[in-house]
């Protein structure tokens, strides 16, 4: 047997033979990914908790019985400083940026829910306008307003290059990853005017606040939904070949049920019901044939 390592754990594969062993980097995002009651990550397949992310990874690996999951904690930032370093890693849901090409191997893993602006429903009109939609780059322009989002997340190239800006460098607070719940609170307490972030993140978040304020979500405009969340695996042999199997799981998967509905079904109902019809077509599109970038 061969063994194709990068540094640290590695996929253990014999030339010629099935993969036997991948590395999940997993982070902790309610309701994307639970961790366990005990506030650890899950070590295991059969560990995986209740949330969207957790059914699109426990439908894969279910396509993958011969090969074992090994699953660590570790936030995105981590993820991909571990990656650029020469680790063997696959991190799910995570956006393709160009400058991160070089470093792995990406499959099409979901489409991505529409990106929101939250904020409380007293302020919605004054804040956000009267608008299902809103621009982030007006947002921006409103040097009366302050914003929230999680830091060291990606939300694609066009929203990144916006909060790359001079305004949003003075306007707009960053929260260390996995500070959902803080964002939510602050919200509440009227220290922030609105808050970007997955509607569904920030819906878990606000319906756990120690008490209940109306929120208003609207999407933004400068968020291209016809982009795709992937699953990342490090650009190297063993990398390869680990994205090869999953996209394969991913292709199995993508007919069923259970997969079509992991994330949809944690939306906000005004959310779900918008975005089924584009969640059909691609996964129609996702079972037919491999797609690797």
């Amino acid at each position: 047997m061969r063994v194709m390592a990068g540094l640290g754990l590695a996929l253990l594969c014999a030339a010629g033979h099935a993969l036997e062993r991948i590395e999940w980097a997993l982070p902790e995002l309610p309701p994307v990914y639970f961790y366990r009651a005990d506030g650890r990550a899950p070590t295991s397949p059969a560990e995986l908790g209740a949330g969207g992310g957790d059914g699109y990874l426990r439908a894969i690996m279910r396509q993958m019985p011969n090969v074992r999951h090994e699953i660590v904690p570790m936030n995105f930032a981590r993820a991909w400083a571990e990656i650029e370093r020469g680790r063997t890693l696959c991190v799910p849901t995570v956006v393709r940026l160009a400058d991160r090409g070089h470093l792995a191997w990406y499959t099409p893993m979901s489409p991505p829910p529409p990106l929101t602006v939250v904020a409380r429903a007293d302020r919605a009109a004054e804040v956000l306008g009267n608008q299902p939609v809103v621009s982030l780059a007006a947002l921006l322009a409103r040097p009366d307003l302050s914003g929230l989002v999680p830091a060291n997340r990606s939300f694609g190239r066009d929203i990144n290059a916006l909060l790359a800006q001079p305004a949003a460098q003075s306007q707009i607070e960053r929260l260390r990853d996995g500070a959902s719940a803080q964002a939510a609170n602050l919200l509440l307490l009227g220290r922030a005017d609105y808050w970007l972030e997955w509607p569904h993140v920030a819906e878990w978040q606000v319906r756990n606040l120690p008490r209940r304020v109306p929120m208003t979500w609207r999407t933004v405009l400068e968020f291209p939904v016809d982009q795709s969340l992937y699953i990342a695996c490090t650009r190297s042999p063993a990398g390869r070949e680990a994205i090869e199997a999953i996209d394969a799981a991913i292709r199995r998967a993508s007919r069923d049920k259970a997969y079509r509905t992991a994330a949809v079904d944690w939306y906000p109902p005004e959310i779900r019901e918008a975005v089924t019809p584009r969640f059909k077509r691609f996964f129609d599109e996702r079972s037919k044939q491999p797609l690797i970038e």
